[in-house]
């Protein structure tokens, strides 16, 4: 089984690219944090990951996610390998990311959408509503 979860915040804002046919394509750094003790200090390691989303998915990620932005993520492990253009090969392991739960309020920006579409949001919201957080 191939599952990676992860809790964290993003690195930077999502870049967003399209495949030839048109298929949106979405990449961002995600940090996550891991607390331990050694020598009875508590000391903080952060570990850097490369997400990439694909699909509806990815859109949803450049329209209401920037850096610093909480978010839980379910997803695979994929390692490629690509030339440089010096000629050397190079390997790269990135989470494929299958599932996002954005933990962070949604800013709702007008000026970069202009319908109030519900279905477009990761969760329903109203721009009328009262966000309870």
């Amino acid at each position: 089984m191939n599952k990676v979860i992860l809790l964290g915040r993003l690195g930077d804002d999502p870049e967003i690219r399209y495949t030839l046919n048109g298929t949106p394509v979405a990449h961002f750094s995600l940090a996550t944090n891991e607390f331990y003790y050694q020598n009875d200090k508590r000391e903080l390691h952060t570990e850097w990951h490369r997400i990439v989303v694909f699909g509806k998915l990815a859109e949803q990620c450049g329209l209401y996610l920037n850096k610093g932005s909480k978010v839980f993520i379910e997803g695979k492990l994929r390692t490629r390998s690509f030339e440089t253009r010096q000629g050397q090969i190079k390997k790269i392991t990135e989470i494929w990311a299958e599932k996002i739960i954005f933990l962070d309020p949604v800013k709702h920006n007008t000026q970069d959408h202009s319908t109030n579409d519900d279905t477009s949001l990761p969760y329903p919201f109203r721009e009328d509503e009262d966000i309870p957080f």
